[in-house]
């Protein structure tokens, strides 16, 4: 009996979430170091390797990804960081919910972000 386990597409996935997970932090805290064109490449193979699937599940974060990688060519990082933590939070919704997030909310405010009001209407701890 084989009881190997081929990695599937949740795994590929999961793999690109990983990698997304370590290079935003790491274009956060060393934006010129030789190891973050290491970590580029291997995102732009996994992403290769995923295109189709990225593409039929979560457009968005694969446009986000493409759009991250190219802002992190043209060494514009802040605009790299932002991309790739949207394809990110993309990525943790789809794998976490096994949905892509809704088209229509993608400009829709996080409703754990928004004040709390005390009961007064006033914000809560001020």
């Amino acid at each position: 009996m084989d009881i190997t386990r081929r990695p599937g597409p949740i795994d590929d996935l999961s793999r690109l979430h990983h990698q997304l997970r370590l290079l935003v932090p790491v274009l956060t805290v060393v934006e010129h170091h030789p190891d973050i064109d290491v970590l580029l490449g291997q995102l732009a193979d996994t992403v290769a390797g995923v295109e189709a699937l990225l593409a039929a599940a979560e457009p968005m974060a694969l446009q986000s990804v493409r759009a991250g990688l190219a802002h992190a060519k043209a060494a514009e990082h802040n605009e790299a960081r932002s991309a790739f933590l949207a394809a990110f939070h993309r990525l943790s919704i789809l794998l976490q919910t096994g949905n892509p997030r809704r088209r229509s909310a993608v400009d829709e405010p996080t409703k754990r972000w928004r004040p709390v009001l005390g009961p007064g209407g006033d914000d809560a701890g001020r």
